[in-house]
């Protein structure tokens, strides 16, 4: 019997402890549970305040990626975009107008359809058949060719040197419209600059400068043309006048400069007037270092070497570590400034920011007399801060 007692209280207290152990294990396994969903939680909380990695505004992809967020939201979607353009093929061939009424049902009608395809017909190069084909459609479908579709096919004609119709274009956008726009001004002065109806680009280029301030490059179509034929005395004039508009000239348009000058009969043309100009051009470019493509520096080269009764010879080389060049042995600049390179910094400095208006333009009048020790200004602050007090209690008045 006591052998018995003795069994079942082992086994009473054994149960009692494997009892007590998985009861312990649940609430163990419960609580784990609970912490790593709370964790689980905590993160997905934190991941949702503090992303982990930081949106800036100037990162590589940004604009894009918050483009396509702002089409999610509006209901547009980036890839059902891109099916529809790979649906809307170009033709290869110019299409009849039933044939351009089925394929535009085949695309589900879309309301922009002409000025998509006639896009799409730009970036691909197609044939200009093509694009007329498609104005005949909508013609004959609207009763009229509003103007974006004429700003994109005058595009494709520009682009794929159809000079002629773009002369009928321009016909047209003037009978029907008041007045252009800056795009359709700066295709016609290209166009027009590489025909003998260029002179009529310089009148474009008048009626631009009424609204805008012309590119860069459509004045240098019009000094490429004038230069072409034999008018240097007007492609200078309006280089001039794009330097005094503070734009910059495009490496093409100081190749043609080069090219044509060294192509001009010395007994025709002031040369020692253009060789100034063509230096004044190697000077702009040293001051504002401009480094001249493959194309502009072989010009520049061909030119050297045409100059009459002088020997040049141009060579292709290369700068040793200490800037030394390898062909002639010149020492290239240095870029530290010289002593009278820094007194004109300097006093450029104190006259027109410290002194002038230039920077600080919050600067009252009184504080102007400055006395000039060594470089550095002196000025009596309590008398500034007088005159700035003065100047808030008369604005909250």
């Amino acid at each position: 019997e006591f052998a018995d007692g003795k069994k079942k209280g082992n086994n009473s207290r054994q149960t009692h402890l494997q009892s007590k152990l998985k009861n312990s294990t649940v609430r163990q396994t419960k609580n784990e549970l609970w912490d790593s969903v709370a964790d689980r939680e905590g993160k997905d909380f934190f991941l949702r305040k503090n992303p982990p990695i930081p949106k800036y505004v100037f990162a590589a992809g940004t604009a894009k990626r918050t483009a396509e967020m702002l089409k999610r939201k509006a209901g547009f979607s980036p890839e059902e975009n891109h099916h529809e353009d790979k649906r809307a093929c170009p033709p290869d061939q110019p299409l009849s107008v039933e044939e351009w009424k089925k394929l535009k049902e085949s695309l589900g009608s879309p309301e922009r359809f002409d000025i998509s395809m006639l896009s799409t017909l730009l970036k691909s190069g197609a044939e200009l058949d093509i694009a007329k084909s498609l104005l005949s459609f909508v013609a004959t479908e609207t009763g009229t060719l509003n103007y974006k579709i004429l700003l994109q096919y005058l595009a494709l004609c520009v682009n794929g040197n159809h000079d002629k119709e773009v002369f009928d274009v321009y016909d047209i956008m003037r009978e029907s419209f008041p007045s252009l726009d800056t795009g359709a001004y700066s295709l016609f002065i290209k166009s027009f600059s590489r025909t003998a109806r260029w002179r009529e680009a310089i009148s474009l280029l008048q009626d631009l400068k009424k609204v805008v301030t012309p590119s860069s490059r459509s004045y240098g179509n019009i000094i490429a043309a004038a230069m072409l034929n034999g008018d240097p005395s007007t492609a200078w004039a309006l280089y001039e006048e794009l330097l005094a508009k503070g734009l910059s000239p495009q490496h093409e348009t100081w190749t043609c400069l080069f090219k044509t000058v060294g192509m001009e009969d010395e007994e025709t043309m002031l040369l020692s007037e253009q060789r100034e100009r063509l230096l004044g051009i190697l000077l702009y470019m040293r001051n504002n270092q401009v480094y001249p493509q493959l194309s502009l520096a072989n010009s520049i080269k061909t030119w050297f070497e045409s100059i009459p009764r002088q020997k040049w010879r141009g060579t292709w080389s290369s700068a040793s570590p200490k800037g030394v060049c390898n062909s002639c042995g010149t020492e290239l600049e240095s870029i530290q400034l010289t002593a009278e390179e820094y007194q004109q910094l300097r006093k450029r400095v104190m006259t027109d920011i410290i002194q002038g208006r230039d920077v600080f333009n919050k600067t009252t009048p009184e504080v102007s007399h400055i006395d000039c020790t060594d470089g550095v200004q002196v000025v009596n602050v309590n008398d500034f801060c007088n005159s700035w007090q003065t100047e808030e209690d008369e604005d909250e008045s």
